[in-house]
């Protein structure tokens, strides 16, 4: 809370120095009337801490998601809130891409004395023409609280804007601000996303590698908040895939030999340059050791860019390295790295074109249009100067170039514009329907306009329940919803739902449809697909000329040592090659990767040597069994026949026959016979290892003395 209240204050402090200048900046501003008011935010320029530095270049893209902000502003009044006799109108800022005047352009949004103190937290002041006794040509929109914050902003802003709205209780609706830190919420109670969670994009990108057997990869990342959140969903999805034994594993996960964090950006100092410098080197000497030639670069695209030209700088070329990116369609086709990125894999949300914007864009001319910043975009475009009586001052693309006509229109349009503009639709339409479920909710469904209980009883709250409630059919027959985790716990972001592209030859082609992380592919057949899809062509994917080397470090590396250890290099973390212990009674520790001694009376197991068994105890008589019964039998059926013939032969020792065979060497013979045999009974039933060899030296001698006595 302490931080949340200083937030406030800082950014009321800096409304209050700036305020005057922002609001008579028009270049910078743009306002559309309407009984209920949205905020929107636009990062149009490329800019600094004030307007007196936003001066630098347009940006195409969110010049395109401004004219879809109106849009479908025209779309909903038309479409959802007719019905109820409302309109929905906004006040748009520029922020410049910049945090503090994003912030500033916030505390616009409920700048009224009244709404001050609690926002829409409570009954509501000042968020309706129908507060004030004014005619309507004499309201000031310019100061009309709004009911809800949306555009164009990445989750670093995100984050900063959601923490001054909802001290307001004012809703916030992103588009572009995927990071899975939003997942949270209990941190932000009044944010959510049209756009899908990078919570899921990671499972996909996982999910990528693993079908295609890159399952050796070093992974690239910077710390702003949507790379930082996707590295750390990524890495959670590998530790929790990776078990000990493989026995474990139905599909062998991807290792990642390193994370790398590139700090490009924020180095005005000397810590945080020899910081990058240290990472550079680190990246590079991986490189050169051998490192995995596949790269994920979870980083936005401009930090892709300056990756590029270091890589470039080391001597590395196209098809050299394989690269996985996420928003990979962002990036700008400068056909210098038209090399670097062939064949590389975006992972994209899954958004088909806003066809009805594509139309508007294709017939608008510039002086037909009322967007202050469409406007500058066709003069740049053309080439040419146009004066706005609005603004006060010239739009002029380069100086001294003729007057534009009025009849110039957009040369080009960025295919990403198309795509995201979708997610701007989504998010006026899930504000206009909350709107107007509140109107039902709160006024019945045969009152029309603001009735005095929608005055007094409208919260932030309430908007926000009924928002991610909201479920209503789209302008291309899809139907637009909330993701759900199970059948009642509904989330924040949009479904989860994903394209990978690969870049071939000189642009992106479509290659996988609609991946859901719970489904799996989707077709452009699919009846739960927008019809739109059968505008694209998907295109198979081109195997890049590193695949059999990948396949061939995918195999050499992550070898499942049997009997053996994992020998590392220093540093390494995914490739090793398997040592057997040296010495019989060692075992291997499965945790450290090294042999140890097995205790005394203890010896390795046979089967897998990672566990010590103990001996089993021996005793001095052996445990009775059959076949100790039977070889004793023997030899007592030997000793006894040895006596018979021994007093056989006593007894007839005065015979002739007897006397004439040497009756002395007849009787040792049979001693000799008797003693063997009895000598092996001995031997038998013991596990002595004394008794054992004594009998077996004895019986031996007896058995020679035997032998020698027969021949005699």
């Amino acid at each position: 809370m302490a931080r949340l209240s200083s937030l406030v204050q800082c950014a009321f402090a800096l409304a209050l120095l700036s305020g005057a200048a922002a609001r008579s900046a028009s270049k910078y501003y743009q306002m559309t009337p309407g009984d209920v008011m949205i905020g929107g935010l636009y990062s149009i320029h490329d800019g600094g801490t004030d307007y007196s530095n936003c001066t630098g270049a347009i940006d195409e893209t969110f010049v395109i998601l401004s004219e879809a902000h109106l849009l479908s502003l025209d779309y909903v009044n038309e479409k959802v809130l007719a019905s109820i006799n409302m309109t929905m109108g906004t006040r748009m800022w520029d922020t410049c891409n910049s945090a503090a005047i994003t912030l500033q352009h916030c505390v616009n949004f409920i700048d009224t004395t009244e709404q001050k103190d609690h926002g829409i937290c409570g009954p509501t002041v000042n968020l309706t023409t129908s507060s004030y006794s004014a005619a309507p040509t004499e309201f000031d929109y310019d100061s009309m609280g709004v009911l809800a914050v949306t555009g164009a902003f990445w989750s670093s802003v995100a984050k900063n804007i959601n923490y001054l709205m909802q001290a307001f209780c004012i809703p916030v609706v992103g588009t572009m601000s995927s990071s899975s830190e939003f997942d949270d919420q209990s941190r932000y109670p009044y944010f959510l996303r049209t756009c899908a969670s990078d919570k899921y994009r990671a499972q996909v990108i996982f999910d990528t590698l693993q079908a295609r057997g890159w399952l050796h990869a070093t992974v690239l990342y910077t710390p702003s908040d949507f790379s930082f959140a996707l590295k750390k969903e990524f890495q959670t999805l590998v530790d929790a895939c990776s078990p000990t034994s493989a026995d474990l594993r139905l599909f062998r996960p991807p290792c990642i030999e390193r994370y790398i964090e590139l700090q490009f950006e924020g180095n005005d100092d000397d810590e945080s340059e020899s910081q990058l410098t240290a990472q550079l080197e680190a990246l590079r000497y991986l490189l050169n050791d051998g490192g995995p030639r596949v790269m994920l670069l979870l980083m936005p695209v401009n930090a892709i860019t300056t990756l590029f030209e270091k890589l470039e700088e080391w001597g590395y070329h196209g098809n050299d390295l394989q690269f996985v990116v996420a928003n990979g369609i962002e990036f700008d086709h400068d056909e210098r790295w038209n090399a670097f990125m062939n064949n590389t894999l975006s992972i994209e949300n899954s958004l088909p074109d806003w066809v009805m914007l594509k139309q508007r864009l294709e017939t608008i001319t510039l002086q037909a249009t009322n967007n202050t910043w469409l406007k500058e975009l066709i003069v740049k475009q053309n080439d040419c100067c146009y004066s706005d009586s609005e603004i006060g001052s010239p739009f002029c693309s380069v100086e001294r170039r003729p007057l534009c006509s009025g009849d110039e229109k957009l040369l080009s349009v960025p295919s990403v514009a198309l795509k995201k503009a979708r997610l701007i639709f989504e998010a006026i339409n899930v504000i206009a329907h909350s709107v107007k479920a509140v109107h039902f909710e709160l006024c019945g469904n045969n009152t029309v306009g603001y009735c005095s209980a929608m005055k007094k009883k409208i919260t932030g709250r309430l908007l926000f329940e009924n928002m991610l409630e909201s479920s209503f059919e789209e302008d291309d027959h899809r139907t637009f919803e909330f993701f759900k985790v199970g059948k009642n716990r509904i989330t924040n972001s949009g479904m989860p739902i994903f394209d990978v592209y690969q870049f071939q030859g000189d642009d992106w082609r479509l290659i996988q449809v609609a991946y859901n992380p719970f489904v799996g592919p989707g077709s452009t057949t699919d009846a739960s697909q927008s019809a739109n899809f059968s505008q694209y062509t998907i295109y198979e994917m081109v195997r890049p000329p590193l695949w059999d080397e990948l396949a061939r470090e995918c195999d050499e590396c992550q070898t499942e040592c049997v009997r053996s250890y994992a020998y590392m290099k220093p540093g390494d973390q995914c490739c090793w090659t398997c040592r057997e212990c040296e010495n019989s009674f060692e075992i291997v520790n499965v945790t450290l990767q090294q042999c140890e001694m097995c205790p005394e009376n203890t010896i390795p197991d046979e089967e897998n040597r990672t566990q010590c068994v103990p001996v089993d105890s021996v005793s001095f008589v052996a445990k009775p069994n059959g076949i100790l019964a039977v070889m004793l039998g023997l030899s007592i059926v030997g000793a006894l026949l040895s006596v018979f013939a021994g007093v056989f032969i006593h007894r007839r020792r005065r015979t002739p026959m007897a006397r004439a065979s040497t009756p002395d060497l007849c009787f040792a013979q049979a001693g000799c016979l008797l003693f063997m045999f009895l000598s092996t009974s001995l031997m038998l039933p013991t596990s002595s290892a004394f008794v054992c060899g004594f009998s077996w030296a004895l019986s031996t001698t007896l058995l020679a003395l035997c032998h020698a006595i027969s021949t005699v």
